[in-house]
């Protein structure tokens, strides 16, 4: 991770920030946005696993911390997909990801690989994140791999076009949420992006 913070302060844009929060049984914000490696690179050398699991409510608080911030927006989450101590549920922090228009990017670490023992609702859960923010997942092991997939999530924040849309006559409904798709006619390209917006809704 030290050397994918190394590589997207030196490649990026100078006004790129990273933030850094640890969830466990709480969530804690480690390090509020900046640009300082060696603050960041310490506190990730400080983070210890301990009981609970608040990803929803991880995803939460960076999803609201994002939304008032200009710029591309991306939240990257390192977990086995698991959440059992979250105040918050599945959709209200998908929710928060998509009106902070952030992309989520998951390290999917299975400490069990075989079937019987894996987590396959969290995976679920991290592939839908990815799917419905345009964002994917890797599921990298260690060394060599783990390079690769960082390299990889670099790869992707470099290479991101944007698309605008406007909406047009389309009637408020019951659910908040439009569905948007993105194609493209060759073969060989696939589209990664948010599969809709939040507009007006219907009321009762």
């Amino acid at each position: 991770m030290n050397r994918f913070l190394r590589a997207f302060f030196a490649e990026g844009n100078p006004k790129d920030v990273v933030a850094l929060y640890s969830f466990n049984w709480e969530v804690r914000k480690l390090v509020h946005f900046t640009r300082n490696h060696s603050t960041l690179e310490r506190q990730l050398q400080g983070i210890r696993g301990e009981a609970g699991t608040s990803l929803y409510d991880a995803i939460l608080l960076a999803s609201e911390e994002l939304e008032g911030r200009d710029g591309r927006k991306v939240i990257m989450v390192v977990t086995d997909g698991g959440d059992t101590t979250s105040r918050v549920d599945f959709h209200k922090a998908l929710e928060a990801a998509q009106l902070a228009d952030a992309v989520i990017y998951s390290l999917l670490v299975m400490p069990i690989t075989n079937d019987a023992g894996r987590n396959i609702g969290g995976e679920h859960a991290l592939e839908t994140y990815a799917e419905r923010t345009g964002g994917r997942v890797f599921t990298p092991s260690v060394g060599a791999a783990l390079d690769a997939a960082l390299a990889g999530v670099l790869k992707e924040l470099r290479t991101q076009y944007l698309i605008g849309y406007y909406p047009k006559d389309v009637p408020p409904t019951k659910n908040r949420f439009h569905r948007l798709e993105v194609k493209v006619k060759r073969p060989d390209l696939r589209v990664s992006a948010r599969n809709g917006y939040y507009g007006d809704s219907q009321e009762n």
